[in-house]
């Protein structure tokens, strides 16, 4: 019954605390404002209609600013699409994905931020007759024996969201590509790892498990067609954010924004087809919808190995000379770049916004020495091009 309530009043129940069940003052003043107004309702309408101190002018326009009234009012407050999903919580995508219970959603919050983010998917999924599907709690295995968890994945026409979901109240203050964030409450304000950076770790894995899974020509879609996203499910405010310099292909939202948003439109077509959408989630399924006691056995088992001093990989960075076959155009691509190598992966740094990105099928043919200071190694670069200009000049 709980969770029906929630259901209804989804936006009333935002404060915050650890259960999430708290009401808001602001949502709680909305409510009382719309109590009031029914129990006054029939006098008001009793008044209209037997007075003839009131033309019918007079009452057409009581009536319809009554009536913009209640509806501002319900849509503040109740939310009819979530009580109808909820209704039917067992044949919902989340439910046959992790197989929590309602109970388990509210007392964790961090659970209600993922299941907001997979019923905006399937939301999205319906509202624009687009065919994907959707999975949960995505565990990647890394080659040194760790693992990387995916909140939800979802694999449409569109393109792969890779989605990070946070349950967080307040305002985000800060840039898309710093490691971390401001987050205003009130006039508190607390600083928390950028999620979009924390997923473009995600993004990074799941491209080199996806190409290590799919043929060359289905890869190349999911490389050009894998989106990094963030769905704030308390509604948290990034009016202040900066999102500029950053690549396309990201987004960080609402999950009310996010289960209207036209990815079409975003992505520019439709991209995969539904055998491609089938290929890529049946590889992504062994992998996904751990149950909660197996992924806490997995972390346990994570924590005995990092204190052996496992998982632990000393960083090198240098520049690179390399290839890139792009299948199935056949036509091959050159470039120099930054690479940033651990001994297990390589990811390249993106001059755009400075962020390092995995690209499995790039070949280096040629490197420079390997620097332990990323900024050593950007000093030494524009110490050299410098030099290079300064000779060209001279001749």
């Amino acid at each position: 019954m709980r969770f029906i309530i929630r259901s209804i009043f989804p936006r009333a129940a935002l404060a915050g605390t650890e259960r999430g069940t708290q009401f808001t003052w602001k949502a709680a003043l909305l409510l009382a404002v719309l109590l009031y107004s029914f129990v006054t309702l029939p006098l008001t309408i009793n008044d209209l209609f037997h007075y003839t101190l009131y033309s019918w002018p007079q009452r057409i326009v009581t009536l319809t600013v009554l009536l913009a009234v209640y509806i501002f009012l319900f849509r503040m407050l109740f939310s009819f699409s979530r009580l109808w999903y909820n209704l039917f919580y067992n044949h919902r995508a989340w439910y046959r994905n992790t197989g929590i219970k309602p109970r388990e959603v509210l007392e964790d919050l961090g659970l209600y931020g993922e299941y907001c983010a997979t019923m905006a998917c399937e939301a999205n999924l319906r509202r624009h007759r687009m065919y994907g599907r959707i999975l949960n709690n995505v565990v990647i295995p890394k080659k040194d024996g760790d693992f990387n968890e995916i909140d939800v994945v979802m694999v449409c026409e569109a393109g792969i969201f890779v989605i990070e979901a946070k349950a967080w109240n307040g305002e985000l203050i800060g840039n898309a590509t710093a490691p971390t964030l401001q987050q205003k409450l009130g006039n508190t304000i607390n600083e928390v790892k950028n999620p979009l950076v924390q997923n473009i770790t995600h993004c990074n894995y799941l491209q080199e498990y996806l190409y290590e899974k799919l043929t060359d020509e289905t890869y190349e879609k999911v490389f050009e067609h894998l989106y990094n996203t963030v769905i704030l499910a308390l509604g948290m405010k990034t009016d202040k954010m900066n999102f500029v310099p950053h690549p396309d292909g990201y987004m960080m939202m609402h999950p009310v924004r996010f289960k209207t948003k036209n990815l079409k439109k975003f992505t520019g077509g439709a991209h995969l087809s539904r055998e491609d959408v089938n290929c890529i989630a049946d590889v992504l399924e062994p992998v996904a919808h751990y149950s909660r006691e197996q992924y806490e056995d997995m972390l346990q088992q994570r924590a005995v190995m990092q204190n052996q001093g496992a998982y632990s990989h000393p960083v090198k960075y240098y520049n690179a000379h390399g290839t890139r076959q792009m299948t199935p155009r056949s036509i091959e691509w050159e470039w120099d770049t930054v690479c940033r190598d651990n001994g297990y992966y390589r990811t390249y740094r993106n001059n755009i916004d400075g962020m390092f990105y995995a690209d499995p099928a790039f070949r280096i043919k040629e490197h420079g020495p390997a620097y332990s200071s990323l900024e050593k190694l950007l000093q030494d670069n524009i110490r050299r091009d410098y030099e290079q200009n300064a000779g060209q000049n001279a001749e």
